[in-house]
């Protein structure tokens, strides 16, 4: 087999750059195809082939969206009188990427073997692939290939899509030998099913021609685009019916369609007894050679007849006037609208397109009948598209974050990690400082508080939830913090040149009863100039911390560990410092939390630290993340705190000794600056049943009105004892006593005692069982500070004990329900030694409300005012060392005592001392006048 004369009709085809679409950015597209510049002028010129059809359209239909149909981004073209069509600036290497369609329109296409319009439309096809063959070159700058499609390249181009076939040049090549054996052809000339074979002087070219002809006219060649696209195996089974006749059939003589017929086909000679060009057998009029054709069948020949195709149009007005079906062909591409799945051809099927017979138009997305190309709010949401980042979209218009997700659909409208509704400034991005001082300084300001406090001191409301070590249920705690005022150095003489911020902090445990350790109390020292963390110390400084110096920087750079020291003095080391090197803190940034002021950016801090005590084997570690809020405020820390024991070796040992885990801190209440916001520091905690203040329970008390007089006096019954193992007999001793008070808590007022004046003088009285008697005189200045006492014994004028105080302070705010009140004191004594000569002492008094009492004075239960208070004493030598016991610890002495009173004084008074385990007063009938 020749195989190069097949090859030789493998024809090339065209390149186009792509969709060819105009788009702006709010993805408009105007339908019309793009053509990049051409390197060279390279032409394709395709022929049409039956006899030469004259005015066919012919497109070249993309592979990757075969639809056999001209879209609007496919090269189309009309044929001339030679039924050539033309199309420029072709590159060769994109031919395989397509496929030949020709369309021969009934009424409009001319076949010039008869010179007569075609009676009835139909479609032809051909296959292309990439061929370096050029059939002419004109010249360097030139190259023009050439194709044909006929009847006959049709069959190949279908049989190619048949299950197996590919579009390589081998299979074009194996299904034009197919369609040349069903003709009867020559092996050596099977190139003539892809040749122009009108062209071409041989028996075998003959025999082409006449079944290219028989495939028209029989009806066998696709009349839609369906039966192209979908039922070519239809199509080639006709087609393979009518080249079996055309094989045997004689050279004048033709096979046609005829319905009565097994096959539906029939041989005819060409006799043309009119001589109009049409055989007899397609001729309505064969005896008539002014018409030829009455497509409607209605007895008048389509010359004559004004609507041809009896559709009720005119012919003058109907594109397709021998089709009944069609009339109109609005994007002129020779499809009638009825068949055309994309009228406009602007690329959108007519089933998409909301303005199917607009070029320009294919979306109406708010159905407001105004194309989108055209309107100016395509969403019809109110936003015109200039301005909206949605404009396809109604229910969107913002991308504040251009993410390509609208805010409505977004849940994190600035894309700063943030959910919209974890977001304080949902449509602004959280921007994180470089410095810690620099994130401070962008804090917003508080936002309107509940309430005005104008008397209240700024206070701090937090809840705290921890695990404690060694327990498996958290523990709950509420913890006040109260600012209480300014110093000059601490209590203790250090740090003597510093103005220092004093806050004291009660911690309560909810539920529980007041004593020694509830609630706690602290004072918190900070350098009111630089804001640095000096200290603590517990009410009765049972632990206490100062830091006397440091390194830490004063500002922290964005996730820069910065490492410090501290030299400490503390109850584990009191008297020389120790330098505790590892310090870090780090600036996290900035993050958005959830807080009692609601949605709020906090600057973020961790800082961990490890404490070491060699002498008093001890070593904790803490590690703390807070978040600050304006002016430093704390809103939430989370913190882990643990103390170990140091083993032989100096090395905490494996497990802890103290501390906890998992500590959650949140504030809840706040007062700044005269203002509330969320819970009362200060009374929420207080039940609904209780009063704030001591003053305004004894204000609620039935004796509220009580005026005091002098040498009013209440008396007691008073009981104690006492209990001690005997460390000979191992039996416990107890020691008892029993007695009669008598108070009298106003004797005079203006006294002068001791270099004092003006103070205010009190008197107590007791005799015991045994006959002893005591009595003690107290001295207060107005404002209820103790000046101090003197006792005597037995009625002797010798002052038996006592003490003077130099120095009176109060070291807490005022105090309220379960708010402890803190005083200190400093006293020489009046019979002072060189052993013993003076104290200091420290007051702390809890008011725990009212609550009902037996008053034995008149015998039935009573509402009374009761309060907690501890007294602790250390004693001081006379050159100002403490007095020391025989384990060298200094001597304490304390006593702790709830009463209950009301505004005649004490009701009933419950202690424990140093040197008695419980001692109780029950006041008596008859207050003496």
């Amino acid at each position: 087999m020749n195989v190069s004369k097949v090859a030789l009709a493998i024809s090339a085809a065209f390149i186009i750059s792509g969709c060819g679409s105009d788009s702006n950015e709010n993805g408009k597209v105007a339908p019309k195809p793009t053509f990049p510049p051409a390197i060279e002028s390279e032409l394709l010129s395709v022929t049409v082939i039956d006899g030469y059809l004259e005015g066919s359209t012919v497109w070249l239909d993309k592979k990757e969206n075969q639809n056999f149909l001209p879209d609007g981004d496919e090269p189309r073209a009309v044929t001339n009188k030679q039924g050539v069509a033309v199309f420029n600036d072709i590159a060769p290497d994109s031919f395989d990427k397509y496929v030949l369609v020709a369309k021969a329109t009934a009424g409009k296409t001319i076949d010039h073997d008869n010179g007569k319009p075609v009676a009835g439309s139909f479609y032809l096809t051909a296959p292309l692939m990439t061929s370096e063959t050029a059939l002419l070159r004109s010249s360097q700058e030139s190259k023009s290939y050439s194709s044909v499609i006929t009847p006959l390249t049709t069959l190949v181009e279908m049989k190619l899509r048949q299950p197996a076939s590919s579009a390589s040049e081998a299979s074009i090549i194996a299904a034009s030998k197919q369609v040349a054996e069903e003709l009867g052809l020559n092996a050596d000339n099977a190139h003539i099913v892809l040749s122009d074979f009108k062209k071409l002087s041989s028996a075998d070219a003959t025999k082409a021609e006449q079944a290219a002809v028989s495939l028209v006219v029989s009806g066998a060649m696709p009349a839609t685009v369906d039966e192209l696209s979908t039922q070519f195996d239809s199509v080639l089974t006709h087609a393979s019916t009518v080249n079996s006749r055309v094989k045997d059939a004689a050279a004048d003589e033709l096979v046609i369609h005829d319905a009565d017929a097994a096959d539906g086909t029939r041989v005819v000679k060409k006799t043309d007894s009119d001589g109009d060009g049409l055989i007899d057998a397609l001729d309505a009029f064969p005896e008539d050679d002014s018409e030829w054709y009455d497509t409607d069948g209605d007895g008048k020949g389509n010359n004559a007849d004004t609507d041809d195709d009896g559709d009720g149009v005119d012919d003058e007005k109907d594109t397709f006037p021998l089709e009944s079906s069609e009339d109109t062909d609005t994007d002129t591409d020779s499809i009638g609208n009825n068949e055309d799945s994309d009228d406009d051809n602007d690329g959108v099927l007519d089933i998409d397109d909301a303005f199917p017979y607009d070029p320009t138009e294919d979306s109406d997305t708010d159905k407001d009948d105004i194309g989108n190309n055209k309107d100016t709010d395509d969403d019809g949401d109110g936003v015109d598209d200039a301005h909206d980042r949605f404009p396809l979209n109604e229910n969107e218009s913002v991308d504040t974050d251009n993410d390509g997700i609208g805010n409505n659909s977004d849940d994190d409208d600035d894309g700063d990690g943030y959910a919209d509704n974890k977001d304080n400034e949902p449509l602004s991005k959280l921007v994180i400082p470089e410095t810690f001082n620099a994130c401070l300084e962008t804090l917003p300001d508080y936002p309107e508080g509940t309430a005005a406090r104008p008397d209240g001191s700024n206070s701090l409301l937090y809840t705290i939830s921890k695990l404690n070590n060694g327990q498996t249920e958290r523990s709950q705690s509420t913890q006040t913090e109260r600012y209480v005022g300014q110093r000059v150095g601490l209590p203790d003489g250090n740090l003597a040149e510093r103005t220092i911020d004093v806050t004291q902090i009660v911690t309560q445990t909810p539920g529980a009863q007041a004593g020694v350790w509830n609630p706690g109390f602290e004072l918190s020292y900070v350098d009111a100039d630089n804001q640095q963390y000096l200290g603590y110390e517990d009410v009765f400084r049972r632990w206490w911390g100062i830091n006397l110096a440091t390194n830490a920087p004063n500002d922290m750079r964005l996730k820069e560990k910065t490492t410090s020291w501290v030299d400490r003095i503390d109850h584990r080391s009191p008297e020389a410092a120790i330098r505790h090197e590892k310090i870090s803190s780090v600036y996290v940034g900035k993050e958005i939390i959830d807080t009692l002021f609601g949605l709020r950016e906090a600057c973020v801090v961790q800082h961990d630290s490890e404490f070491k005590w060699n002498d008093a084997g001890k070593y904790s570690v803490e590690s703390a993340k807070r978040y600050l809020d304006k002016n430093r405020i704390v809103v939430r820390e989370e913190k882990d705190n643990l103390e170990y024991n140091l083993n032989s070796e100096g090395e905490p040992e494996s497990e802890p000794n103290w501390g906890y885990t998992d500590s959650v801190k949140v504030l809840n209440g706040m007062i700044h600056h005269g203002v509330l916001y969320g819970q009362d520091p200060v009374t929420s905690h207080i039940p609904a049943d209780q009063p704030v203040t001591m003053g305004q329970c004894l204000a609620d008390l039935p004796d509220a009105n009580y005026e005091r007089k002098k040498n009013d006096s209440l008396l007691f019954d008073m009981y104690r004892s006492s209990s001690k193992v005997d460390a000979n007999s191992k039996e416990v001793e107890t020691t008892e006593q029993y007695g009669t008070y008598e108070l009298v808590p106003l004797v005079d007022s203006g006294i002068s005692w001791q270099g004092y004046e003006g103070l205010v003088e009190s008197l107590l009285k007791g005799t015991f069982t045994s006959g002893y008697a005591f009595s003690e005189r107290y001295f207060e200045y107005a404002n209820g500070m103790m000046a101090g006492f003197e006792g005597r014994e037995n009625g002797t004028d010798n002052i038996a004990w006592g003490h003077k105080n130099t120095l009176s302070q109060q070291r807490s705010v005022e105090g309220s329900y379960f708010m402890p009140e803190v005083h200190y004191h400093d006293a020489s004594l009046l019979n002072s030694t060189e052993q013993k000569a003076s104290f200091k002492q420290v007051q702390y008094v809890v008011f725990a409300g009212v609550e009902q009492v037996v008053d034995f004075a008149l015998d039935r239960a009573v509402p009374a005012c009761k309060y907690y208070s501890r007294l602790e004493t250390t004693f001081y030598q006379a050159d100002g060392s403490p007095l020391l016991d025989e384990a060298n610890n200094p001597i304490k002495d304390f006593i702790d005592e709830t009463v209950w009173r009301d505004n005649k004084g004490i009701i009933n008074r419950d202690r424990k001392t140093q040197k008695w385990d419980y001692e109780h007063w029950y006041r008596k009938p008859a207050v003496k006048q």
